[in-house]
């Protein structure tokens, strides 16, 4: 990061959310837009998915028109296109927005896909979940959840440690 401010490179970074606190990733963006931090001109390009770096009032890390978004269709290609498309107002929120819809490029979510992956995987570990009237999280079932290798468990121990 150093050398591309000193140098006024570009530097690339790959999710940038993924292993900064997004506290300190909005750091690093307003030293790659401050004059003085960043004399040389150099350039941050990144992708994200934290949409707190679109920020929700005029005071945001990244301008309207360095935001681009993509959008995934159908057939699995994706569209590339500026927010600066939507012509949003210097004030407008733009995080809140986003995560509203109102750009485009949010993930289309089928609840069913996640209950039927996860269903999968506990199948694969060998767990069954009895639903009383809930979905199952993914993940190891909780205490209020039963399984048939906690009831097997169980019941082999119980006989192990009963005196008939």
């Amino acid at each position: 990061m150093l050398d591309a401010l000193d140098g006024g490179n570009v530097l690339l970074a790959d999710e940038l959310d993924a292993s900064l606190h997004p506290r300190r990733a909005e750091q690093l963006i307003r030293l790659f837009q401050d004059r003085v931090t960043n004399p040389n001109g150099a350039q941050l390009l990144f992708n994200a998915h934290n949409p707190v770096f679109l920020g929700d009032s005029a005071d945001r890390p990244i301008g309207r028109d360095q935001v681009w978004i993509t959008e995934k269709a159908n057939d699995g290609t994706s569209r590339l296109y500026s927010l600066a498309e939507f012509s949003p107002r210097q004030d407008e929120a733009l995080g809140r927005r986003y995560m509203q819809g109102r750009y485009g490029g949010l993930p289309v979510i089928d609840p069913s896909g996640f209950e039927r992956a996860a269903e999968a995987s506990n199948r694969t570990r060998g767990w069954t979940f009895e639903m009383h009237g809930r979905s199952p999280s993914p993940g190891p079932p909780s205490s209020t959840q039963c399984t048939s290798r906690t009831a097997r468990f169980s019941e082999a121990t119980r006989r192990r440690r009963s005196p008939l």
